[in-house]
Formats: structure tokens, C-alpha cells, sequence
């Protein structure tokens, strides 16, 4: 999962950078939530925060827009094997 506390910087060699999307429902949205409060739990945060439950749909949403569709994931390619 992109988290952006950790991804952007203005080292050009750590920026993130998406050239993948990976389009996400409503459905996906809450059970992202859920998994994200059970396997991180120390790292969730109160509203206001990009790893708030808030946080967390409102980035999906940025995304979603970058993407064209109401939320999605981004992803950097390093690697791509067809």
C-alpha cells in the first residue's frame, strides 16, 4: 500500500511516482480499512491524518482522480514481466 509519509520527498531518486493504477470500489475501500487497522494497528491515526481511515479514502480518491475512476491504488513499475 502507498503510504505517503514515507514515499515523497524531494530527493528525485525517492519520489514516488505512479505509473500503475489499480482501480478500487467502495467494497474494496472499507475492507482496505479493515486490513490496515488489523495488521498495522500501531500505525493508524486520528482524523486529520494521512493514515487516518480519513486519510487513508481521501488519498484513494486523489488517486482515483489521477485515474479517472472513484479510488484506486497507485503503483511505481520497476519491473514489469507480461
Amino acid at each position: 500500500m502507498e503510504n505517503p509519509t514515507y514515499v515523497h520527498s524531494l530527493d528525485a531518486t525517492k519520489d514516488f511516482k505512479p505509473d500503475f493504477y489499480v482501480e478500487m470500489n467502495e467494497k474494496i475501500m472499507k475492507k482496505k480499512i479493515e486490513v490496515f487497522k488489523k495488521c498495522f494497528p500501531t500505525q493508524i491515526r486520528n482524523e486529520q491524518n494521512c493514515l487516518s481511515a480519513e486519510g487513508i479514502i481521501s488519498w484513494s480518491r486523489y488517486r482515483g482522480i489521477e485515474s479517472r475512476c472513484k479510488y484506486a491504488e497507485a503503483f511505481k513499475t520497476y519491473k514489469r514481466i507480461i
